[in-house]
C-alpha cells in the first residue's frame, strides 16, 4: 500500500488487524460482561482466561518455531543467544564469537539468567527452545494483570482486560521477532509489581530480585518499585534497599551508552 510517498510494508496489515481484534474482543467482553455479569460464574471466567492463555502460548510458540525453521530468523540476536546458551551448557562461561568487540557476552549485557537456560540445552540443544520460551514468558506476565483486574473490577471486566493483553500489538511484536533475553524478565517484573500493590514483601522479593539477573534494564523498573514501597507502602528500609539494588545494575548500561 502506498500513501503518497509512504510505503506501508505487508506486516502493517497484520499488526493493524491484531490491534483491531484486541479492541473488539476487549470491548465486546467488557460490554457483555458488565451487562450479564450475574450470569458469568467466576470459575467459568477463570477457565476462559487460562484457556485463552494456553491457546496464546501454544499458537505463538508453534509460529515462532516454524518461522525459525523457515530460515526467517537472524544471527542478531537469536544466533548470539543460541551460541551463548549452548556454550554455557558445555561449560564455556558466556563465550561468544558473534559480538564485534567482546569474546564474553557479559561484556555486552549483564544477562546472568541465561545460565538457567543451559540445562534445557542439555536436553535439546536447539534455538527452537529460545523462540518457544518467549510466548511462555509474555503469557505468564499477563496472569498478575488478570488477577489484579479481577480483584478490582470483577470477573468479566478482568477477562476483557486479560484477552486484550494477549492480543496487544506491541507485545505480539516482541515475541514475533527472534529471541531477546529481556522478555524473560516480563513475568518476574509483572508478579513483582502485583505483590508490591498487595504489600507482600516476601513474594515481591522472590520475583523482583531474580529479575535483576536477566538484564541490566530490569534494574530501573525494580528501582521504581522500590520507590513505591517507600512512598506508597511506607516501607522505608525495604524500598531504599530495593532502589539501591536496582540502580546498582545500571552502571554497565551507562558505560555502554558512553562507549
Amino acid at each position: 500500500m502506498v500513501l503518497g510517498r509512504l510505503v506501508l510494508p505487508p506486516i502493517f496489515y497484520d499488526f493493524a488487524f491484531i490491534t483491531l481484534a484486541a479492541w473488539l474482543v476487549g470491548a465486546g467482553v467488557w460490554f457483555f460482561g458488565r451487562r450479564f455479569s450475574w450470569r458469568l460464574p467466576p470459575r467459568a471466567v477463570d477457565a476462559a482466561f487460562y484457556g485463552a492463555l494456553a491457546l496464546f502460548v501454544a499458537t505463538f510458540a508453534v509460529l515462532a518455531v516454524l518461522r525459525h525453521q523457515a530460515l526467517n530468523s537472524h544471527a542478531y540476536d537469536l544466533g548470539i543467544y543460541d551460541q551463548v546458551v549452548w556454550n554455557l551448557s558445555r561449560g564455556r562461561w558466556f563465550a561468544t564469537s558473534l559480538e564485534y568487540y567482546f569474546y564474553n557476552f557479559l561484556g555486552d549485557h549483564l544477562s546472568l539468567a541465561l545460565t538457567f537456560l543451559a540445562p534445557l540445552y542439555w536436553i535439546y540443544p536447539n534455538a527452537n527452545v529460545l523462540v518457544a520460551l518467549q510466548p511462555v514468558a509474555m503469557g505468564l506476565a499477563g496472569v498478575p494483570v488478570y488477577w489484579w483486574a479481577r480483584e478490582k473490577t470483577g470477573p468479566a471486566p478482568a477477562l476483557a482486560l486479560g484477552l486484550a493483553y494477549l492480543l496487544y500489538t506491541p507485545m505480539v511484536y516482541v515475541i514475533a521477532i527472534d529471541f531477546h533475553d529481556i522478555v524473560l524478565a516480563a513475568p518476574l517484573l509483572s508478579f513483582a509489581a502485583f505483590y508490591t500493590l498487595k504489600g507482600n514483601a516476601w513474594r515481591f522479593a522472590v520475583f523482583a530480585f531474580p529479575a535483576l539477573l536477566v538484564k541490566e534494564e530490569a534494574g530501573l523498573f525494580v528501582a521504581m518499585l522500590g520507590l513505591y514501597w517507600m512512598l506508597g507502602q511506607r516501607r522505608w528500609r525495604l524500598g531504599a534497599g530495593t532502589v539501591v539494588m536496582g540502580m546498582a545494575c545500571k552502571p554497565q548500561d551507562y558505560l555502554q551508552s558512553c562507549c
